[in-house]
């Protein structure tokens, strides 16, 4: 079972990696002054979740694993 906490830990920081990437890559590629109200809140909001200390994913994985067993 702590094997199986470990990857789900892996996971959570690929998936945070994975959205701060393709975060710097958009700022990188786009002119973020084009973008509507719309498109700057949601690229605000993605900004925070970044920023934020809370799990990408919000599902307990070894809750679930436990359950299924």
């Amino acid at each position: 079972m702590g094997v199986f906490r470990t990857e789900i830990t892996h996971l959570q920081d690929f998936i945070k990696l994975r959205h701060t990437l393709l975060y710097i890559s958009f700022h990188q590629t786009d002119d973020v002054s084009k973008l509507n109200e719309e498109q700057m809140k949601m690229l605000k909001e993605h900004q925070q979740e970044i920023a934020s200390d809370e799990p990408m994913l919000p599902i307990d994985f070894v809750q679930e694993f436990k359950k299924l067993l």
